[in-house]
């Protein structure tokens, strides 16, 4: 019998904006399908859609009976995290509980303080989970795993973290992830960008990790830049539009213009598809390294809003 895998975006209303795809959800589900040894029933939970309280999401648990909780969380999320693992422990104290994202990388060890939560992944969860799943099936050494914490005999251990990808283009989310949410809900709520131009959005991410050192960032990505290709990137967007007829395409990058000749290219592809897409950046830009030519083509392949970072407070360096 297939065991069951709950993957769950907490979400707490900030005012700021709403629920948005869940892509690093999206990116372990398919890792899990691809990567892992076993077969698993696979389930994604966003709280920002339907605002699930934690009692809905305590029913689901229920319902679901998971062998694994997956949480994707942001890092005033967790009381959200604590809480469900509570609950998630005390019905079955056998299910395993896994912090991922901006949570994890954040609060790192401190969070393995609650034992209702046993395995913290600090780096890119999608490329760990299945390495994780993999060494708990055949019970196997957990400190060959890297970039994950966790307890062992009273002990708390932190092995290395993992090294950053070389190829994105071989990490892509599937078809049968997207299926798993509603690509079309997510707009009827506010979102990163303000507003949107056709009926709905998705999200890109065409390069993950970030070179810059911002203290205040909430970047849980490697201090790299890790680009996918601009073949993939069009890809990607030719397949959701023909799939879901998507118009509009969000770029949810750290810095999409660090490489402004593969940020060019990307737009040329955009350009010759004749997709007449609409195109925004809620963030991901950086005014110093923006070239005029960038501008333009921006423009000729749809964009009609980008934002760009502060990076500092300093009025002399802005």
């Amino acid at each position: 019998m297939k065991k069951n895998i709950l993957l769950i975006r907490t979400f707490i209303p900030t005012g700021i904006g709403g629920p948005v795809p869940p892509l690093e959800s999206l990116y372990i589900f398919s890792q899990i399908v691809e990567n892992c040894i076993s077969s698993y029933n696979l389930k994604i939970i966003d709280m920002g859609i339907g605002a699930l309280s934690l009692e809905d999401v305590s029913e689901i648990i229920t319902d679901c009976k998971p062998s694994f909780i997956i949480f994707q969380s942001l890092a005033w999320e967790a009381e959200i995290v604590h809480r469900l693992a509570s609950f998630s422990k005390k019905l079955n104290k056998h299910i395993s509980t896994i912090v991922t994202s901006q949570l994890a990388f954040t609060a790192q060890e401190f969070l393995l303080t609650d034992t209702n939560i046993d395995f913290v992944l600090y780096g890119e969860a999608d490329l760990t989970i299945p390495t994780l799943l993999n060494t708990l099936d055949s019970k196997s050494d957990l400190s060959s795993v890297e970039g994950i914490i966790f307890r062992e005999e009273g002990n708390t251990i932190k092995t290395t973290l993992a090294k950053a990808p070389s190829n994105l283009d071989d990490i892509n989310i599937s078809s049968e992830a997207w299926d798993s949410i509603d690509v079309k809900a997510y707009s009827k709520y506010s979102n990163w960008n303000g507003s949107i131009k056709e009926d709905f959005y998705i999200p890109i991410l065409s390069s993950r990790g970030c070179p810059f050192t911002c203290e205040y960032c909430r970047d849980n990505c490697s201090k790299q830049f890790i680009p996918r290709s601009p073949e993939n990137v069009i890809s990607e967007i030719k397949f959701l539009n023909e799939k879901y007829g998507a118009k509009e395409f969000h770029f949810f990058d750290s810095v999409f213009n660090y490489d402004i000749a593969r940020a060019k290219r990307i737009c040329e592809l955009i350009i010759d598809s004749k997709m007449n897409l609409s195109l925004a950046f809620p963030h991901g830009l950086r005014a110093d390294l923006m070239t005029d030519e960038l501008i333009d083509l921006l423009k000729k392949a749809g964009t009609y809003k980008l934002v760009y970072g502060i990076e500092t407070a300093s009025q002399r360096l802005q």
